[in-house]
């Protein structure tokens, strides 16, 4: 390979890996971004829901958890869609669904579980067969100030991430897009550059070399420069 193609080569190499890491970091860096978002919004729902839906449920009016569930239930919950909200009693029994199919059901997956035993709300992004989804939930706790309180039940949040997902693939080919155009530029001009300062003094300094070994002994290389190649025109003029 030619000093020129090497130049060429390793140009455009150097900008792409440059351009390839940038972009993963930007990409890594959306994402995070877009699900802390996210959590954030469910958990500021289920906050609002929570505080609505605990003197409802102790007080046993079980009717009335489907009107505050239907009052709230906005924002990011009604705007993604397969998105669900289940208010449970402290056996794990649907009292109030976002799917009115629901009520009455006994929830035992895993996070039901979890989230009616502990104390503490809970998140966790786990599959749901192939839909990736975000699970929150939060306890329904009468509160008395010096007292633990009453658990009366938890309400869970289930989120598909399918929107953010379809989001992060058009985010990706865009930013492919980017470093494709990003890289196609940054190798020309290391191209132009290392052609203007490296490569073509070299190949002036080869065709003077050429000319010397035919018998042209008037033959002088270009000696500009104060770099390594600018000293050694010097040294092949001095020679010649």
């Amino acid at each position: 390979m030619t000093i020129r193609g090497r130049v060429l080569v390793y140009g455009v190499g150097v900008a792409a890996l440059s351009m390839v890491i940038l972009g993963g970091y930007f990409v890594d860096r959306e994402r995070h971004r877009a699900m802390t978002e996210l959590r954030g919004d469910i958990e500021a729902f289920l906050d609002g829901l929570a505080a609505r839906a605990t003197p409802t449920l102790s007080g046993n009016r079980i009717e009335e958890l489907h009107e505050v569930l239907s009052a709230l239930t906005s924002g990011v919950v009604a705007d993604t869609v397969g998105a669900a909200v289940a208010v449970l009693d402290r056996d794990r029994t649907v009292v109030a669904h976002t799917n009115h199919a629901h009520f009455g059901a006994v929830l035992s997956d895993p996070f039901s579980l979890e989230a009616t035993a502990s104390a503490q709300p809970l998140a966790r992004r786990a599959p749901v067969g192939n839909i990736d989804v975000l699970k929150v939930s939060r306890p329904l706790v009468t509160a008395v100030p010096g007292h633990p309180g009453i658990r009366w039940g938890t309400v869970i949040a289930i989120v598909p991430l399918d929107a953010i997902a379809r989001e992060w693939s058009r985010l990706v080919l865009r930013i492919i897009g980017v470093i494709a155009l990003a890289t196609l530029l940054a190798g020309a001009v290391i191209f132009v550059m290392l052609s203007r300062h490296l490569v073509r003094p070299i190949q002036h300094l080869k065709k003077a070399a050429a000319s010397l070994a035919a018998g042209d002994l008037s033959v002088r290389a270009e000696a500009s420069g104060d770099d390594e190649i600018g000293a050694l025109g010097a040294d092949f003029n001095e020679m010649a």
